[in-house]
């Protein structure tokens, strides 16, 4: 019966000991813990980093672009099937050779 006794109170005052443990290390990581930057750039060089107003102008003029480009697409005397590949080449690669190619073919008939 002691023996039983002496049992449970070991095992009391050690799942005591593992949370209180638990407990203090997620303190711990909660206090301690920042965002790691992004980029190696981010951690060395400051002046590199452009500031939020630079990049809300480059995102700007990106959709402009993309917008007129999409335009163009939309606008041209081309088979329903080919305006999906530019459609598509246009969100996945902007530099793909097919949409350089009929772009420059495009301002050639323009101008």
């Amino acid at each position: 019966m002691i023996q039983k006794i002496h049992l449970i109170v070991i095992i009391l005052l050690t799942s005591l000991g593992l949370s209180a443990q638990e407990a203090e290390k997620d303190s711990l990581v909660h206090a301690t813990r920042q965002p790691p930057p992004r980029t190696l750039v981010q951690r060395f060089d400051k002046s590199v980093i452009l500031s939020q107003e630079q990049r809300a102008k480059i995102h700007h003029r990106v959709n402009t672009q993309r917008e007129e480009i999409l335009r163009v697409i939309d606008s041209a005397d081309i088979a329903e099937r080919y305006r999906e590949k530019l459609i598509n080449d246009l969100d996945a690669n902007t530099y793909s050779e097919r949409l350089k190619r009929f772009l420059l073919k495009h301002r050639k008939a323009n101008n």
